[in-house]
């Protein structure tokens, strides 16, 4: 990549955000995806990122008549964590005060543009393909130069008996590289089921076998269990009602996943299964020793916690779970704010999941969408629960799409429900003089033509969600 292709998108997203709100929050979204200030010394030194995220506010703004004014069942949750992060910054760390809300302003604002700007199928399908998209291009440029070159930068080799794949900048680690090709593949299977074209259906295929491959490559035993665990909450998920389908469903999948994991190379099979001996392994060692430390912290601040992103000034190692962290830096109850919030999300998806098909808000494609979302969510929180996500831009963007569903399914039932407009008093004349002059040719029209009839009262006129 050259650095003329990235100026040309960071200038192209600024133009695109002021004229489309949802553009630009697409090109927004694949910014952060790439990184290119982990790419290029000049573009780390200029605020890229929030130049990008002023023109979408300010895209916001022109068009927000165009935009959803509803609010979300996670809105108020994640509201109150912010204030209360705030509250907690100025008690602990004052200092670290604004550059801190800096950095969770620019992730959560992700939240508020997806929620308010995702009101269609379309746009759901286009926001999937830029990221399915993207990542694949990421993963085939590491994994071209990982297979081709013994001294490739994106092969990480602590010993000479381990090599695993891994990005640049801040994916230069094979978990945060594995999550960035393991999630969008509940993507893929979402517009492989909307898709009624063969080809696509095919080209979706291939991106998916290429994103498991590249996701194999990095060896992450996290990475690798979220495929299954995505897999597993779709079947789950997919029966309605009888308990006897879902438990034949899960376990079609179980087995698949059980046939699969005994085919693939037998050094991605150690790796695997090597979570068996947790209680041997260094890596999940050091992991607990850091919980435990994070425990010990909000033992400690158990009201305010220790300020965000103040974990190191109190332990020396990662806190290598998301949770832990935002338990321990926001107290508890900054981490029921936080975990409402996730809640919430799941909640909204699995009303429209549940709604049923005699419902005039039934609508299947709606259902497939949030049940890709909903694995899609809980993968991340599985890898979440052993990364330092927190407060990362993902976590917010996952949400969000979530809770945009419950946009689309209001926008769909106005739509839906919304009666005719009136029609011109010109017009209506018109059809009557027509009307006599046809009576007048044919004496069996003895009855009046009824133009229109107001439309049916709705039995269910507020969204479900």
């Amino acid at each position: 990549m050259s650095l003329w292709i990235a100026v040309t998108y960071i200038i192209s997203t600024i133009i695109i955000a002021l004229v489309s709100p949802f553009y630009g929050l697409v090109l927004l979204i694949g910014s952060i995806l790439i990184r290119f200030q982990d790419r290029f010394e000049v573009l780390n030194s200029q605020p890229t990122y929030v130049y990008m995220c002023l023109a979408c506010i300010v895209g916001f703004i022109i068009h927000k008549d165009k935009l959803s004014k509803k609010t979300f069942w996670p809105d108020k949750h994640w509201i109150r964590f912010v204030g209360w992060v705030t509250l907690g910054l100025i008690l602990m760390a004052p200092f670290t005060l604004i550059a801190q809300l800096k950095f969770l302003f620019s992730s959560i604002i992700l939240y508020y543009f997806a929620t308010r700007c995702l009101d269609s199928i379309p746009k759901f399908q286009i926001m999937f393909a830029v990221v399915i998209a993207i990542s694949v291009s990421l993963g085939y440029e590491a994994t071209s130069s990982y297979l081709t070159d013994p001294n490739s930068p994106f092969a990480y080799m602590p010993n000479p008996d381990e090599k695993r794949m891994v990005g640049v900048g801040y994916y230069k680690n094979a978990n945060e590289f594995g999550a960035l090709m393991v999630m969008p593949i509940s993507f893929v299977f979402c517009l492989f089921l909307l898709s009624k074209s063969w080809i696509m259906r095919c080209v979706y295929v291939s991106a998916a076998a290429f994103l498991l491959f590249a996701t194999g490559l990095t060896y992450s035993r996290t990475c690798m269990a979220i495929v299954g665990i995505m897999a597993m909450v779709i079947a789950a998920l997919w029966g309605k009602g009888n308990i006897m389908k879902k438990a034949i469903v899960l376990g079609v999948v179980g087995v698949t996943l059980v046939g699969a994991l005994t085919v693939i190379p037998g050094p991605l099979q150690e790796r695997f299964m090597s979570i068996a001996n947790y209680n041997e392994d260094e890596s999940f060692q050091g992991r607990t020793r850091a919980w435990e430390q994070g425990f010990h912290m909000v033992r400690s601040y158990p009201i305010w916690g220790v300020g965000m992103s103040q974990w190191a000034n109190y332990h020396g190692r990662a806190p290598h779970n998301s949770f832990v962290m935002a338990m321990a830096e926001t107290g508890l109850p900054g981490i029921f704010f936080y975990l409402a919030a996730i809640f919430y999300a799941f909640k909204i998806n699995l009303r429209i999941i549940e709604i049923p098909e005699h419902d005039p808000r039934y609508n299947r494609r709606n259902r497939i969408l949030a049940i890709c979302l909903t694995a899609n969510l809980v993968g991340f929180c599985v890898y979440a629960f052993f990364g330092n996500q927190a407060y990362t831009p993902f976590i917010f963007v996952y949400t969000g799409l979530c809770a945009a569903m419950a946009n689309l399914v209001t926008v769909q039932h106005k739509e839906n429900h919304t009666p005719p407009p009136p029609a011109k008093k010109g017009k209506n004349k018109g059809n009557a003089g027509r009307r006599k002059k046809a009576a007048g040719k044919n004496l069996e029209v003895t009855q009046p033509v009824i133009e229109s009839e107001a439309p049916e009262k709705p039995r269910f006129p507020q969204a479900p969600v």
